[in-house]
């Protein structure tokens, strides 16, 4: 893929997963569940996306495809080949826990339909930003949407159900997801700003003409450092805040 000459594309995704199944015998404490004792791999039936420079965002399920869906509920194939096709485009790909779940969870579906991995991709995990820049109380994407005051989070889908194949349960978590998306976005664009070293296709060398991360050309020289690369100039989008350093001062336009 030709990345050069273009901005970088920034995928903000989120995928629900149903349970997996087991056999286990009763008890009141808690167990082991060793991978022989599987019944039934968990499944994907929703994920939904969007990309920032896009207004509306998208889900696909398993109730997408009707034949399919009543002779394998839990056939994700089509959805493993949308997924991949999107991550593969992206340049920048945001999840919240994206790192230990999204992306891992997206590569097993991606290797389990005999699918190849995707191109070289920046993660940007909102909930390890959360935790490296932040002291809240809580990480948690709901958490960060009440205290942003976020429109976000909706009343999450009866899981038992959806792991059954429950089509009304599948829909809720097709909702849910989608919100779960708008609300990432919003969460991502107020941490943006404190992310260090946000990827960016100017090189150092390059004079900085709009933000890296909001792309706005509001912006304004704050002085110079001098670091182990020499002296580099600090300038400030005055739009979100985020700071940004160039080997070239800003020249006001």
């Amino acid at each position: 893929m030709d990345r050069t000459n273009r901005e970088l594309k920034t995928l903000i995704f989120d995928m629900e997963l149903s349970y997996s199944l087991y056999f286990a015998f009763p008890s009141n404490k808690p167990q082991f569940l060793h991978s022989s004792q599987l019944h039934t791999r968990a499944y994907v039936p929703c994920f939904s996306w969007k990309w920032a420079h896009e207004a509306k965002a998208r889900v696909m399920s398993v109730l997408d495809d009707k034949k399919q869906f009543k002779n394998d509920y839990m056939n994700d194939y089509a959805l493993a080949v949308k997924l991949h096709s999107l991550m593969d485009e992206a340049d920048i790909i945001v999840a919240h826990n994206a790192d230990r779940f999204d992306i891992k969870q997206a590569n097993t579906l991606f290797i389990d339909h005999g699918l190849g991995p995707i191109g070289e991709y920046k993660s940007v995990d909102t909930l390890k930003v959360a935790r490296k820049y932040f002291a809240f109380e809580g990480n948690s994407l709901a958490a960060l949407c009440e205290r942003f005051e976020i429109e976000g989070k909706g009343e999450k889908p009866c899981w038992k159900a959806l792991t059954l194949g429950d089509s009304k349960a599948i829909k809720e978590a097709s909702v849910y997801c989608l919100q779960d998306t708008y609300a990432l976005e919003g969460v991502f664009e107020k941490l943006r700003p404190y992310i260090k070293r946000y990827p960016s296709l100017r090189r150092p060398h390059e004079e900085v003409t709009e933000c890296a991360g909001c792309k706005s050309k509001r912006l304004r020289n704050k002085g110079a450092d001098f670091g182990g690369v020499g002296l580099v100039y600090r300038i400030k989008c005055l739009e979100c805040g985020m700071n940004m350093h160039s080997k070239k001062m800003y020249k006001q336009r």
